[in-house]
């Protein structure tokens, strides 16, 4: 039988995990004002938490899969609450670029080892449904961040934001370690080089996560920099975040809906659908000369699109994972690839100028989405034999 207060304990999980990317977007503006950031560098910020992910997702799992999914997860939550407050107490750019990184080191913990406790804890007619709804934890997070955010910087500006996230990440600790997680499988014979260059050939979980790359790009982009639009055009920061978190709820009811059309849906249909209503939604939302709210309703009938595209994917890795010890490998390369669309899109929105909007934000949110849209197509005749 399904246990689902686990499961529903492993999509919490997800979700103060996520709360590392939500609070930034909204914090953003006062950071930018206390450390005289360039777009450049307030990108960096958005961006720093993916940067071990992008590098190494893949390795990540492997060790994960060696050293125990249970192990992993605690150590992910231990390691973003140390993070988080250390980054509260950051006066300098550096040391807070340094704490983010560290936040991005137990995410990807988290991340990579959660899937494989929510197999063990799932029968097998409940997966795909347990799976997508976890695949909500990034939208979901984010808007209770955003929701939260105001009352928080009311407290003590964005450092109480920081502190607040670390509690949360502690608390989830403690209930890990509290209640019961089934531990992960024994690790199989092959070393970890082994199992990457199993998965590493495995060219539809490459694809599932280069598609997914370019799903996160578009949607770190969509997300990270409306508040700093909303905030330039005249909105105050309380609600610039509102606004912010109703965007990234609708992306959040897409994902859910998306875990429940997974089982009756292909696959790759929704995740091009997906990546092609949520690339013109984001084009739109970034097209300067346009009025603010038409922008802004086109950015969120994007978010709720591409919403069923993580459900899509995440439903995908046990079916393209080379054997079912690999899952954490394989949910660490798709993490990899998703970490990379993080990096760069953040990263490639401000180095062209267009946080405030422009036409090169709304051709890079094209293109980050015909990434996703191509990986889907290439994904069908796959996916379509193995039934």
């Amino acid at each position: 039988m399904t246990r689902w207060p686990t499961v529903a304990l492993l999509i919490l999980g997800g979700i103060v995990a996520a709360f590392q990317i939500g609070k930034v977007p909204v914090a953003l503006p006062l950071l930018r004002d206390e450390f005289g950031l360039p777009a450049l560098w307030a990108s960096a910020i958005l961006a720093a938490i993916s940067v071990l992910g992008a590098l190494a997702g893949a390795v990540c799992g492997a060790f994960a899969d060696r050293a125990g999914h249970r192990r992993t997860l605690l150590a992910g939550f231990a390691t973003i609450a140390v993070a988080s407050a250390g980054g509260a107490f950051a006066h300098a750019l550096m040391p807070l670029l340094l704490a983010r990184v560290a936040e991005g080191v137990g995410f990807l913990a988290v991340i990579v080892a959660t899937p494989p406790l929510i197999v063990a804890a799932t029968a097998p007619a409940d997966r795909r449904l347990a799976l997508g709804l976890w695949s909500g934890y990034v939208p979901l997070g984010s808007a209770v961040v955003l929701f939260g955010a105001p009352a928080a910087i009311a407290l003590d500006g964005w450092r109480a934001l920081w502190l607040i996230c670390a509690l949360a990440a502690a608390v989830l600790a403690a209930l890990v370690g509290a209640f019961s997680v089934a531990p992960s499988r024994a690790p199989g014979p092959r070393s970890i080089a082994g199992e990457l260059r199993a998965v590493l050939r495995a060219p539809n979980a490459v694809m599932l996560a280069i598609g997914f790359g370019g799903y996160t790009a578009a949607y770190l982009a969509l997300v990270g920099f409306l508040p700093t639009m909303l905030v330039d055009g005249g909105a105050t920061l309380a609600a610039a975040a509102t606004a912010s978190a109703c965007l990234v709820l609708f992306n959040g009811a897409g994902t859910v809906l998306g875990g429940i059309l997974v089982g009756r849906t292909p696959r790759w249909a929704l995740m091009f659908g997906g990546a092609v209503l949520m690339g013109i939604g984001g084009a739109i939302l970034y097209a300067r000369g346009l009025p603010i709210e038409l922008r802004y309703v086109a950015g969120c009938a994007a978010a709720l699109t591409g919403g069923a595209i993580p459900a899509a994917v995440m439903a995908s890795v046990p079916l393209y994972a080379p054997a079912p010890r690999l899952m954490s490998t394989t949910q660490g390369l798709v993490v990899q690839g998703s970490s990379v669309g993080q990096v760069l899109g953040p990263l490639l929105v401000g180095a062209f100028g267009a946080t405030r909007g422009s036409l090169a934000g709304s051709v890079l949110m094209l293109a980050f989405a015909a990434v996703c849209a191509a990986g889907a197509l290439i994904l069908r005749r796959p996916e379509a034999a193995q039934g």
